[in-house]
């Protein structure tokens, strides 16, 4: 339907008429009221914090300053102290005071009164001590790790950490959590484990993965009915009793010693060898020597051990090495001619010698003590003419520890007192030193010989 041409006109009309009354203008704007200074913002996290890494033994929550809307004075507190090591979780941050009511907005005739300028820095802590505080903290989180990892020997670290690689890979394949673990999956690993692995190691596997779920706050209650009980199952069945190294008696130390080539590689294994056997010195102790460690004296040879496997935080030791009966067989000429022929004025006395015949200048490995020793005891039993089977069987029987053994068996053997056995090897408790001297007095202290049979 369209439009006639009339009423299009009035439409025109009225669309261009001016209104009737003019609007009214708007009223001015009443001046903002100054912005008040951001409070001080919470320092970065990162810049508070370490880095995530693994706790061994702990981790210290570090704790800021305080945050946002914590007031003039506290800011300022934490431009001093931005960071506090702390064990307890932190309180929460005070509220800030009540603000006061906003003053009354003036006539919009009149000019706002200008307010004084407020300095900000005063309520922003320092960066650059703020900065220095991060980085002392990072320091000591550091160095606290260093003492943590010192707590144990390398030696037991590297054992807990393949014994707890075995249990994660085990969980893995049965589909069941390692860490946290429940007793009922300890119970079920060490039932695996026990058709292989000795006593002792699963004693030692067990101990690993407490320690861990203890260092992660997880507690792994070990004495649960599930793993006592199948833990008292494998003792019944496996026997308490340890199969232990031969111990190196001394007619075989002097075969050893007398088949051993006169080059530089053999004046080290005899001085070895007869250290090891007349300290009765552990194969890691007897690597750890340094030419510091020895004093000649006209009485023998005082050596100092610095640290052991029974004395972790160094209190030290102090053996005595007597000269022996025989030249070719004494300990403290052994020593002396090695120290002279390799020159060792400092470090350790105990080094690779190449096949040039050089000395080298690290030091000789526990490992390499054990291989040095099995050696000698093929070349010595080959020189008697034994068959190469039975000289194979015979020299597993030993191991870097069966100088020590040795010592001990043929000190009882000899009827020397426990006590002054102690004295030589450092044993803490005397039942553990009569597992060694059990072979050497068995015959010794036996009633038959009072009998007339």
């Amino acid at each position: 339907m369209g439009v006639e041409e009339g009423e299009a006109e009035d439409l025109l009309a009225r669309t261009l008429e001016p209104p009737a009354a003019p609007l009214a203008p708007l009223a001015p704007l009443a001046p903002a009221a100054p912005l008040a200074p951001a409070a001080p913002a919470a320092p970065l996290a990162p810049l508070l914090s370490p880095a995530p890494r693994p706790p061994l033994f702990f981790s210290p929550r570090l704790l800021s300053g305080p945050g946002e809307g914590a007031g003039e004075e506290a800011g300022e507190e934490a431009g001093e102290e931005a960071l506090e090591v702390e064990w307890e979780p932190a309180a929460p941050p005070s509220s800030p005071p009540p603000s006061s009511p906003p003053p009354s907005s003036p006539p919009p005739s009149s000019p706002p009164p200008s307010s004084p300028p407020r300095d900000e820095s005063s309520s922003r802590p320092d960066e650059r001590a703020l900065a220095a505080a991060s980085a002392k903290v990072e320091r000591l989180f550091e160095e606290a790790q260093r003492y943590a990892d010192a707590s144990r020997s390398a030696q037991t670290k590297r054992a807990y950490q393949n014994d707890w690689r075995d249990f994660a890979a085990w969980c893995q394949e049965h589909q069941l959590p390692a860490l946290p673990t429940a007793p009922q999956y300890v119970a079920l690993y060490l039932t695996d484990r026990a058709a292989t692995l000795k006593l002792a190691t699963l004693r030692r596997r067990l101990t690993a993965i407490r320690q861990l779920h203890k260092l992660k706050g997880h507690p792994l209650d070990t004495q649960h009915a599930a793993i006592q009980s199948v833990w008292g199952g494998i003792r019944r069945a496996k026997g308490l009793a340890q199969v232990g190294k031969n111990p190196l008696r001394v007619d075989l130390l002097r075969l050893i010693v007398l088949t051993r080539p006169a080059d530089l590689k053999g004046l080290r294994d005899r001085a070895l060898l007869l250290l090891g056997f007349a300290g009765a010195f552990r194969r890691s102790e007897l690597v750890s020597l340094n030419r510091g460690d020895l004093e000649f004296v006209p009485q023998g040879l005082k050596v100092t051990l610095r640290r052991s496997k029974t004395d972790q935080e160094g209190a030290g030791m102090l053996k005595s090495i007597l000269p022996g009966k025989h030249e070719a067989t004494c300990c403290v000429r052994a020593v002396q001619r090695w120290l002279q022929a390799s020159r060792i004025q400092s470090g350790p006395i105990f080094r690779p010698v190449n096949r040039h015949g050089q000395v080298r200048a690290r030091r000789l490995t526990g490992h390499a003590v054990a291989r040095l020793l099995k050696d000698a005891i093929v070349d010595a039993l080959r020189a008697q003419g034994l068959p190469e089977r039975e000289v194979l069987a015979r020299v597993e029987g030993f191991s870097g520890h069966s100088l020590r053994a040795g010592y001990v068996t043929s000190a009882a053997a000899e009827g020397a007192e426990e006590h002054a056995i102690m004295r030589q090897t450092g044993h803490k408790r005397v039942d553990t030193l009569r597992r060694y001297i059990r072979e050497g007095d068995i015959f010794r202290n036996n009633p038959l010989r009072s009998m007339d049979l």
